[in-house]
């Protein structure tokens, strides 16, 4: 556990100045770190590309660029030029091994577009890590799929 400091230490019976407290509950000072601590834990974390995540009924999207590509894809699909729209699709790129474990990549959406199975996923300059270009050289060795990466719009 991490230690806590009573920060009226010195007026309480068990030390002094920017000693413990020994964890006594009674401490009023106890029970501000505690809380405290909790809300920093509990503190939102930026995210490493701040992006803003967006939560609705249809599930959690990254960020309201891939949000946004979804209810454009939705009207797509309504209107009759793409079919069978998923998200957040798994392909296995290396299978599990005694020594090593399984790698995938999960695709932001997949349609069918003229017959042709399409792999989109919405992506950024800064999104583009070393990771994600080995990821997208495996799927097309391994499915002959090769990724359509949209990017957002200027305005």
């Amino acid at each position: 556990m991490i230690p806590i400091y009573c920060i009226k230490a010195s007026k309480c019976s068990y030390g002094k100045t920017h000693n413990p407290c020994d964890l006594h509950e009674d401490c009023p000072a106890f029970k501000c770190d505690i809380t405290r601590i909790v809300n920093e834990l509990n503190a939102k974390k930026a995210n490493k590309y701040r992006n803003n995540i967006v939560k609705t009924d249809e599930g959690v999207f990254k960020s309201k660029w891939e949000y946004e590509r979804w209810c454009e894809l939705k009207l797509l699909q309504r209107a009759g030029a793409i079919s069978d729209l998923k998200k957040q699709v798994k392909f296995v790129l290396v299978e599990k091994s005694e020594i090593q474990r399984q790698s995938s990549y999960y695709a932001d959406f997949t349609y069918i577009q003229d017959g042709k199975l399409v792999v989109e996923d919405t992506k950024s300059n800064a999104t583009k890590t070393p990771l994600y270009r080995l990821k997208k050289k495996l799927m097309y060795e391994k499915y002959g799929i090769e990724i359509k990466e949209t990017e957002k719009y200027k305005k």
